[in-house]
């Protein structure tokens, strides 16, 4: 069965289009300042980075020679600061520090931001630290005034060097609940997806169609792992001329 020429560009057009929506959601990064949880809930901390884009705290614990010593740790709410700290450079996001600030250790560089569900409120992780580190801080949602102040978790010796830093402030309160826009994307591609399938199944069906020819453009759809590869080839020329 031959495409008109109409119908096969409808069928590009489509085609295109998906391909465009998909990658538009699925490249989209995590906002520090703006975040979304899985469930709905989006949050925006944009106050608290007003009032004060680093923290600082300080834990009693064991030092890399087992001694005790007292601990302060700088983190930067999202990005990079600007202290130097052992084992991540200019990138350090979270920074362990002792002797006074002789001593440190990177415990991470800043990875992202999610809302956690339930509308508790938002996760800043932190990674590819010194000796493999990792930290969290955890921000949960407290109305009114902030009770209490900073806790930090060390992790047991000679376990995996995971830290959390957890606090309560208002800023972690979730602004808006509901489907994010990216679920309710997600949620009409596939409605109009299932609609172009089955609508032109149908129509094949009324055209006296049968089996795979019930499939709508069929012949564009079959074309596509040959475009593919032809495109894959082109660039892997171009990369290998380079």
């Amino acid at each position: 069965m031959k495409l008109q020429p109409k119908l096969l560009i409808k069928a590009q057009t489509i085609a295109i289009l998906i391909i465009i929506g998909t990658c538009t959601v699925f490249s989209q990064s995590t906002n520090c300042k703006k975040i979304s949880s899985g469930d709905g809930y989006r949050y925006d901390i944009t106050s608290l980075f007003e009032e004060n884009k680093e923290i600082q705290v300080s834990k009693t614990g064991n030092d890399p020679s087992g001694r005790p010593t007292d601990f302060t740790f700088f983190a930067e709410l999202c990005g990079a600061s600007s202290k130097n700290c052992e084992g991540c450079g200019n990138d350090v996001g979270l920074c362990q520090t002792w002797q006074g600030g002789i001593q440190s250790s990177c415990i991470g560089v800043f990875a992202g931001a999610v809302g956690m569900e339930n509308g508790e409120g938002v996760e800043l992780l932190y990674d590819n630290g010194l000796n493999n580190a990792n930290g969290i801080i955890k921000i949960t949602c407290q109305k009114g005034p902030m009770v209490g102040g900073l806790s930090v978790t060390l992790p047991p010796d000679g376990s995996v060097k995971d830290y959390t830093i957890e606090f309560k402030s208002p800023a972690a309160c979730p602004v808006k609940t509901g489907i994010s826009g990216g679920t309710t994307f997600l949620i009409l591609l596939l409605l109009v997806v299932a609609l172009y399938l089955g609508g032109g199944a149908f129509w094949n069906h009324r055209k006296g169609e049968s089996g795979l020819d019930l499939i709508p453009h069929k012949g564009f759809w079959a074309t596509i792992p040959g475009l593919v590869k032809d495109g894959a080839g082109y660039i892997k020329s171009k990369v290998r001329r380079e």
